[in-house]
Formats: C-alpha cells, structure tokens, sequence
C-alpha cells in the first residue's frame, strides 16, 4: 500500500471483567500507553566456521504497560487484587483550626485519644479531652491548630501480603490518520491480561503523582495474546484486487435456484474478504437458460441448457470472475 498512515498521540484504554462483563476503568487521560512483544531464539551452527544453519525461536511474550496522568483509585485496587470497600476507621483531621474563646473552643468532630495542639507562638500541646469535642487551653482567645483521630466511614483499598492481582481484559484504542486526517481506528484486545502488581505513588514537593498498570498477555486456550483490529473509516479502505467465486460450476435442476458466493482478495498481508452481493453485478449471458439477480446474485432456473454467468465489481467492471451454470430439464 503506497497510503501513509501514521499512528499518533497515546491510546485510550478499557478494562473489563472477564467473569462479569462488567467495565472496570475508561482510560481517557493516559500519558503513556505501550505494548511490547519480545521473542527469544536459539542459533544453531555447524561446519567450518560455524555458520548459522538453523534459528529456533520460543518464548513469545507481550507486555502492556500503561499510565494515566490523574490519580485512579481503581488501579491501586487492580494492582492488590481486591475491592474498594467502604468501611469505619479511624482516620486523622489535621490542621484543623479551632477558636478558643476565653480559652474554651470545639472540635469538628469528636475525637478518639489524645489531640495534638499548635499554639500562636509555636509550642506545641498534648490535650486529652477524654473523648469530647469541647477542649479548654488557658484562658485567652485565640486560633490554635489542632490534628487527632476521629471514627468515620470511607473507602479503603487493602494492601495485603496474600492478596495479589489476577488477569482483566483490556483493549486499547488508538487513532490512524494520514494527510486527509483520521482514516482508521486501532484496537488491540487482550483477552487475558494478567496485571503484574507492581507500582508506585510518587508524592514529590512539585509534582503530580500518576497512576499506573503494568503486564502480560497471557495465552488463551487457542493461543492467542491479543487480536489488533482495524476499523477503516470513510473511504479509506483497502482495495479488493481480485474476485473469485466460491464454486466455478452451478447444476439447477428444474425450476431450482441457487445463490453465489464471492471472495474479494486484497492480496499482499491482507487477507480474504466475503464480498457483499449488493456491491456486485451478476449477468448471465443467456437468460432463457438461467437469469441472475443483479445484486443479490441468485440464480434461477429458466429452462435446460447450459450458460455463463459473468460477476464483476460493480465500481470496476474490470474486476471480474465467471461461473458456469448447467440447468436440467
């Protein structure tokens, strides 16, 4: 194909159960998506000068790592095998700002042990309120700084030791263009992708932590990794050079009918197509023996003899094959 396609920008990705069918993430906003096949081989040489005679490969694998530049609970939850559960824990309010009014003010929320206590002038308290929210400091009216435990419900995501991640499918998508702009759709769907576990949340002073999941294909029960599929879009795709009828000779017997079959070959990596009658012409050179619809190639019987039926590419009338047709009495 002299057509210049180029794959641009990074992909979109798609997670889903494969035992629910249920779709876990929608990746919109990745900063890297990428997929890695890598093969091993064995050399085997022989003779003078040990010449390689022979390279066996094996040990096919492919890799897909991608990261999305937002945080995504899901894929913390993914890369430890479990579920975002809610649950009642005790969890910190810090620098929450209490007023003390005559050295007596109130916490948001009640508290479980001990407070601990910035002052105005930089000394820090350790205040037990025996579970209140009323704290009492001195006598004065000031601001003061306060950080504790309270009891509240919320989503938590479990890293344990004996829970590790299992396999998901994921289909990445991505867009074709070339000089007259988007010509195709890119999907590549990864019926067992088995996620590694391994990641890492970088909290850095000016920095934006991202999220990430990494991987393997593994092989499905026909061995197969993935499937990369392309969605051609308008007018842009690949051009049936040839035709060839699915039989070269049709018997009808008496007032019998029959429908033709038509391959479209595109040649080079491109493999065959079955052909859609409606883009076809179907003629037959002597009607009084057998007629042939148009575009839906069905041929019927219209008396004994025998005929040629002539298909061609209703676009490209140069593209064509012929089909002999016997009809009995």
């Amino acid at each position: 194909m002299n057509e210049k396609n180029f794959v641009v920008s990074v992909c979109d990705a798609i997670g889903k159960n494969p035992t629910t069918g249920d779709i876990l993430f929608v990746g919109k906003t990745l900063i890297n998506s990428a997929l890695k096949e890598t093969i091993q081989s064995k050399e085997i040489t022989g003779g003078f000068g040990a010449g390689l005679q022979y390279e066996f490969s094996y040990g096919k694998k492919l890799e897909c790592d991608i990261e999305d530049c937002k945080f995504e609970p899901t894929f913390l939850a993914l890369n430890n095998g479990v579920l975002i559960t809610s649950e009642t824990q005790n969890y910190f309010s810090h620098n929450e700002v209490v007023t003390l009014t005559a050295g007596t003010g109130a916490l948001a929320q009640t508290p479980i042990g001990k407070i601990y206590v910035e002052m105005p002038d930089g000394t820090n308290q350790i205040v037990d309120t025996s579970n209140a929210k009323p704290i009492t400091i001195g006598s004065a009216t000031i601001d003061i700084v306060c950080t504790y435990q309270y009891s509240t419900t919320v989503d938590t995501i479990s890293i344990d030791s004996d829970k590790y991640p299992s396999s998901i499918e994921l289909t990445l998508i991505s867009k074709v263009f070339n000089a007259n702009g988007q010509s195709k759709e890119l999907q590549i769907f990864i019926p067992k992708y088995k996620i590694s576990g391994s990641m890492d949340l970088s909290f850095t002073q000016d920095g934006v932590s991202s999220s990430k999941l990494s991987g393997k294909a593994l092989a499905t029960n026909t061995n197969n990794y993935a499937k990369i599929m392309m969605k051609t879009l308008g007018t842009n795709s690949v051009p049936v050079t040839q035709i060839a009828c699915t039989t070269a000779e049709v018997t009808l017997a008496n007032a019998a009918t029959d429908t033709l079959e038509v391959i479209g070959i595109r040649g080079g990596v491109y493999g065959n197509v079955l052909m859609s009658n409606a883009d076809l012409d179907f003629t037959s050179d002597t009607p009084g023996v057998v007629t042939a619809g148009l575009h839906t190639g069905i041929l019927t019987w219209a008396g004994a003899g025998a005929a040629t039926i002539t298909i061609a590419l209703t676009s490209d009338n140069n593209i064509l094959d012929v089909v002999n047709v016997t009809c009995n009495a």
